[in-house]
């Protein structure tokens, strides 16, 4: 099993970028953007190059100003070879995401990355193509590679939902429900040849990730290293209960559980299991007794839609958060934190939900059992069955001193291992070592720049899946055109010159070198001819 790097001591300033789709706003971006944190307080030469821009953060850079969404790969790719190809043809194994790297960015001429002495890609679906991969490859730097989910071992699933055909070089992909075309076999394969050119450091947040990509022959080879992600812990800190309740304008009595709604309807959450677990307890009389009587409540934060209470218990839900700060709070006013997942890596709620002590019950599955020590910060439920789960939630609620034992270690834990210094010395304790034995160190800076200029890059002498592409197209090159006029007849004067103006930009910068590249360009001037009308 990988080990956790040493801690050192002084180092030579290293200049960083990390890559990834947006800075923050999902869990993948917000478990990157806070080893940026980390690493900037220790080491202040650090980039995020991304492609879309949320925060306000002059060290992140967008590949596009303005957070323009309105690009090639959203127009042809996502939603039409995607929407098409994948999401209308998936199998009931699972609904998670499922991307091809079809349609990204050229990083070649990039000036962010130039001047790097290591780069370190995170999620980058969407964002990034093989081809423009290669194109960072070409730049002969260090490359680590931090593993969110499982996509980097499959032909194209985010979370294999049990299914092993990444050791048979996903043939026949269990997830999609017609595979005649072999898109999944063929993104296998393409996807390894270009990490055994890149042969990049990989760091997976979780021992269940390492060890996931160990039983696969081809990274046998490759440097794996564990480095768990990190929380703020001076931010998500435990606030008294009755003062978080308060500050929630919720009752101040009552054992509260809490549980997290975002992506209801995706399986893996597990969203199912938590409603059947509820209406369980419902049948035990003290536990009902206790919910009639307002001694147990159940709140929950996120989008609610996607899903229906039928558990019998009054809910308060408090919707979208719109702060960390506020975060905290609603953590700090739970008494349980209840995380029904049953395919995930190193979930973020759970590390903050333990930095503001509160402790979880959770599934043995991926990386969850690392962070919660049975009995101790939390509980683990050996069993993925709703039943089971019901039992350990009747145990607990029966059990509040037990809780309140488990609260006082939650942040104890959080601090030890999952604080941002913690994660952000082994990193840099390995960047430091990559750039040593390169001799990659310039200490140069791309100074402060609001976005520089990339061109589209789709996928390049790729015939396979360039064909995929244009029988897509083809085939609905009616409704991209009907979609594209509907926003057009919504949008005013000013917004429909500068969306399209900025559409027509990005896509005269393709140069057009194969049949495909002509059929996408006879089709897009028709777009930006309405654009203009």
């Amino acid at each position: 099993m990988p080990t956790f790097l040493p801690i050192q001591g002084d180092r030579t300033p290293i200049n960083i970028v990390q890559i990834h789709t947006e800075d923050v706003g999902g869990g993948a971006s917000n478990a990157a953007y806070r080893l940026y944190t980390g690493i900037k307080s220790l080491n202040p030469t650090i980039h995020i190059l991304v492609k879309y821009k949320n925060s306000d953060n002059p060290d992140v850079i967008p590949v596009l100003p303005d957070n323009d969404k309105l690009d090639l790969e959203i127009k042809l790719s996502s939603e039409f070879v995607h929407q098409h190809y994948v999401n209308k043809n998936r199998s009931g194994l699972s609904n998670t995401l499922f991307s091809y790297p079809l349609i990204g960015y050229n990083f070649g001429h990039s000036n962010v990355i130039k001047n790097a002495d290591v780069v370190n890609l995170h999620w980058i679906s969407f964002f990034c193509s093989l081809s423009g991969l290669s194109k960072i490859i070409d730049m002969r730097k260090p490359i680590v590679w931090t593993l969110h989910d499982q996509w980097v071992l499959t032909g194209g699933c985010h979370y294999t939902s049990g299914c092993n055909q990444y050791l048979d070089k996903c043939i026949r992909c269990l997830q999609l429900v017609n595979d005649e075309r072999q898109l999944p076999s063929h993104f296998y394969k393409r996807k390894r040849e270009l990490l055994k050119r890149m042969n990049p450091v990989i760091v997976t947040p979780s021992h269940w990730l390492a060890d996931t990509l160990k039983k696969d022959i081809f990274f046998q080879n490759m440097r794996v290293e564990v480095i768990p992600n990190s929380i703020d812990t001076a931010l998500y800190t435990n606030i008294p209960k009755k003062t978080a309740r308060d500050r929630l304008n919720i009752p101040l009595d009552g054992f509260y559980l809490l549980f997290c709604i975002n992506n209801a309807a995706e399986k893996r959450k597990g969203i199912h299991f938590l409603i059947s677990s509820l209406q369980y307890c419902m049948d035990d009389p003290a536990f009902f007794h206790k919910v009639t009587a307002g001694e147990i409540r159940v709140m929950c934060f996120g989008d609610p839609r996607g899903w229906t209470n039928t558990t019998g218990i009054p809910l308060i839900s408090l919707g979208r958060i719109k702060s960390e700060s506020e975060l905290c709070t609603v953590y700090s006013a739970a008494n349980l934190f209840l995380v029904p997942s049953t395919d995930d890596n190193l979930p973020n709620i759970v590390m903050e939900a333990m930095s503001c002590g509160t402790p979880t019950i959770a599934f043995k599955i991926g990386g969850i059992p690392e962070m919660i020590r049975h009995g101790l910060n939390g509980c683990i439920v050996e069993q993925t069955t709703a039943r089971a789960y019901a039992t350990m939630i009747l145990e607990l609620c029966n059990n509040p001193d037990h809780c309140k034992q488990m609260s006082e270690h939650c942040r104890t834990i959080a601090i030890q291992n999952y604080s941002l210094d913690v994660q952000a010395n082994r990193y840099l304790d390995l960047y430091g070592e990559l750039v040593h034995a390169t001799g990659t160190n310039n200490n140069e800076s791309p100074g402060a720049m609001i976005h520089e200029s990339y061109e589209i890059l789709p996928v390049a002498n790729d015939t396979y899946a360039d064909e995929t592409i244009l029988k897509t197209l083809s085939a609905h090159k009616d409704r991209i055109l009907q979609k594209t006029d509907h926003r057009i007849r919504i949008t005013d004067q000013h917004f429909r010159y500068q969306k399209f103006g900025r559409l027509a930009q990005l896509l005269t910068s393709i140069r057009p070198g194969n049949n495909l590249m002509h059929r996408i360009h006879n089709i897009t001037k028709q777009l930006i001819h309405k654009g203009r009308e």
